[in-house]
């Protein structure tokens, strides 16, 4: 029991709560010999931990994984899932893949349903970053349509996100408010920040888009308001997606700003903080680093923007002709309208 509540309470976003009470389930299965709760335990520790900015964190669920494959236990396949997103908060994409294909290996191998569905989900966003833009939005609509259909799940959310921000950068704004809105919904309702704060982020890039700078605004206004009241949640994926919208709203330096007092730098917030201050050359470099093609692309077509307004022909030419060899492979005819400084 407290071992679970120690998860909902990780979930939540109440990371002190979620130690507490993991912590004190551990010492509770050490006493009684119950290891495969103490790596549940652990498991819920160690993200509790990172996400509140200790990256101790990451031993604690690797410690959980070796537990877990000594017992030949199904939860490692939470702790791979676990240990890959955050992997993937941080940065650290290829790494965060690697766990992700364990965990799909083992969830087969239990017969795990539910472990399953999850890393389908995590799977769409890697195939977004990868730049597989076809192979997501097919799997995206499959897992949306089930949901449609009265199988609703929570990797809907991942679907909708992943879906939304495809379809807005091949120039379907329409569609992408669609699905913005639905991921909005859906992430209000589950009250879980890295649900939330993602799709309050599309939200702001779809409203730019449709030129609703005022909505856009209020969304970002949100989901900085939240991030920075709860002191809780990585900087991740999410936060370049804000620094672009930010800079197109002229308020770049409010991300440099937020950055000063985040528990946790992280390779997203780094490249963010690029992007907010027009270093868009830089930007790129720190993405293509992190392993995010998308987000690079769209950094080096910004950055060509600004060259040529500079007279640096030579320079923006370069940055423009890899941007569009990232967006001609994956359909995108059409992208965001260059950033306004």
């Amino acid at each position: 029991v407290l071992s679970n509540l120690s998860g909902f309470a990780m979930v939540a976003g109440e990371a002190r709560e979620a130690i507490r009470l993991g912590f004190e389930a551990m010492r509770i299965a050490q006493q009684l010999e119950l290891p495969e709760i103490e790596a549940h335990a652990l498991n819920n520790v160690g993200v509790a931990r990172a996400l509140g900015g200790d990256l101790g964190g990451i031993p604690d669920l690797e410690r959980s994984i070796s537990v877990s494959v000594a017992l030949n236990s199904p939860e490692v396949v939470r702790g791979h899932s676990n240990l890959g997103s955050l992997l993937a908060s941080v940065g650290e994409l290829e790494r965060a893949f690697v766990h992700y294909a364990q965990g799909r290996a083992e969830a087969e191998r239990f017969g795990d349903a539910r472990g399953l569905r999850w890393l389908a989900a995590e799977r769409l966003h890697e195939l977004y970053w990868r730049g597989a833009w076809d192979a997501a939005v097919a799997g995206a609509g499959e897992a949306i349509a089930a949901a449609e259909s009265g199988s609703e799940h929570y990797t809907e959310l991942d679907s909708r996100h992943v879906r939304g921000a495809i379809v807005l950068a091949r120039g379907d704004h329409e569609a992408a408010a669609t699905d913005a809105t639905r991921a909005l919904t859906l992430a209000r309702a589950a009250g879980d920040p890295q649900a939330l704060f993602p799709a309050l982020v599309l939200q702001a890039r779809v409203l730019l888009a449709l030129r609703d700078r005022r909505g856009a605004a209020t969304a970002a206004d949100e989901l900085l308001a939240l991030w920075q009241a709860r002191s809780y949640g990585l900087p991740s994926f999410w936060i370049g997606g804000l620094a672009f919208a930010l800079r197109e709203l002229g308020r770049g330096e409010e991300i440099a700003a937020a950055a000063q007092r985040a528990p946790l730098r992280t390779r997203w917030l780094d490249a963010a903080v690029e992007v907010a201050g027009g270093r868009y050359a830089a930007a790129a470099a720190a993405f293509a680093e992190i392993g995010s093609r998308p987000d690079e692309a769209l950094a080096r077509l910004r950055a060509a923007a600004e060259l040529q307004e500079e007279g640096r022909v030579e320079e923006a030419s370069s940055q423009r002709t890899k941007a569009w060899a990232f967006y001609e492979g994956v359909g995108a005819e059409t992208v965001a309208a260059p950033l306004s400084r």
